[in-house]
């Protein structure tokens, strides 16, 4: 059976699950990233490592950097790869006719689709069109006007834009009264920063339910379902514990995204629950930072779009195996929920590391990655933490 070469980009703890995924599957693991100390570069599944250029920093570097780590490792066998990355994948995608001469995507590489996804305004067109549900839509002049329902958030259209990267473009900013958002809506008219604003949904972070896809040319392949419980900073952040479910409507939903669309790849659709109803939030077009969590689930998202691009293709969609199991950063937990917010015990956060089924970083079968980030990001988190103090 032929070894494909499969090269990751990004070593965060997203890489990290794509990577043990991948390497489990038997591929051959090509670990990229723009600094040294990312964990993931030194698990036990990687083959070759590098480092390259960060593309808004210098994207022609970057580009020829993954030219060259082709003409090295892919001469005999497939290459794919794959981005877990928006910056990168936004990359790759406005350089494919490039790089698609020596590798295969396991990722969207159609910038008129990622436009439709990234962009909020014209996600939320897409989303009505196909008729699932998402938040009340306001314009600057209903917000200027009174003519809104409070509490409001404010999106900007496309953060992950190479250009909105490099200025870090606000990630999204919720207002509770008009003041607030008509003082808000001068901001970002004074800055030029187009914008979405809804309405915004009422509950907490454990309302959040995620629905993972792995799709192939439009072909739903698997749909893992979770939620987060728990997020740093609370009510806006990024998953701090997030626990695996079963959600029949969840599945059917993403579904219907991933299929009229025509999507390729890993994907997190996000929604919020109010009211025995899923409202869709956003869509990435790219694996998630708690995606570790679906493969104990029984749904292997990589795999399975690795499995596609060679014409194996589940006889159904791949769904949930295993409920009621968790996922854990315990860095940012216990920063922002133990620390910061004293939402939960010192006693309930040790008990929630210990039950997690999956972690962010640390596995017992591949321990190396973990300890890397006991040593290195710890002391610089909480040195970050004491300096912002200051």
């Amino acid at each position: 059976m032929e070894k494909p070469v499969v090269v990751v980009i990004d070593c965060n703890r997203n890489g990290l699950a794509a990577i043990r995924s991948f390497g489990r599957a038997g591929a051959t693991v090509v670990a990229v990233d723009h600094v040294w100390r990312k964990a993931a570069l030194y698990s036990k599944h990687v083959d070759h490592r590098y480092v390259v250029p960060r593309p808004h920093l210098n994207r022609q570097g970057f580009v020829k950097a993954l030219l060259k780590i082709a003409d090295r490792h892919g001469k005999e066998q497939r290459t794919f790869i794959l981005p877990v990355n928006d910056e990168y994948v936004r990359t790759l995608s406005t350089h494919w006719d490039e790089l698609g001469m020596v590798y295969e995507p396991l990722f969207e590489t159609q910038e008129v689709m990622l436009d439709q996804i990234a962009n909020k305004v014209n996600f939320s067109g897409f989303c009505s069109k196909i008729g699932i549900p998402q938040p009340q839509r306001y314009r600057m002049e209903d917000v200027l006007s009174d003519q809104v329902e409070y509490p409001i958030i404010f999106k900007p259209d496309e953060r992950r834009s190479l250009e909105n990267i490099a200025v870090e473009v606000f990630r999204l900013k919720i207002c509770h009264t008009p003041q607030e958002g008509k003082a808000f809506v001068e901001e970002v008219q004074r800055d030029g920063i187009e914008v979405i604003i809804q309405q915004f949904i009422p509950g907490g972070d454990s309302e959040l339910y995620t629905g993972g896809v792995a799709a192939y040319k439009g072909r739903m392949l698997g749909c893992f379902t979770g939620k987060k419980v728990r997020q740093f900073p609370p009510m806006a952040g990024q998953a701090a514990w997030a626990e695996a479910v079963p959600n029949d409507k969840l599945v059917a939903y993403s579904t219907k995204v991933v299929e009229s669309l025509g999507f390729t790849g890993i994907a997190q659709i996000e929604f919020k629950q109010y009211q025995g109803e899923l409202y869709i939030i956003e869509m990435n077009p790219r694996s998630w930072s708690w995606h570790g969590l679906s493969q104990p689930a029984g749904v292997d998202l990589p795999k399975l779009v690795l499995d596609a691009a060679y014409d194996r293709y589940p006889d159904r969609v791949v769904a949930n195996k295993k409920n009621g199991i968790f996922w854990h950063f315990f860095l940012e937990d216990f920063v922002h929920n133990f620390l910061l917010n004293d939402q939960l015990s010192l006693k309930e956060l040790l008990r929630d590391s210990k039950t997690a089924e999956e972690n962010a970083f640390y596995d017992k079968r591949d321990p190396v990655p973990g300890l890397l980030h006991l040593v290195i990001d710890f002391p610089i988190r909480f040195g970050l933490l004491l300096f912002k103090r200051k």
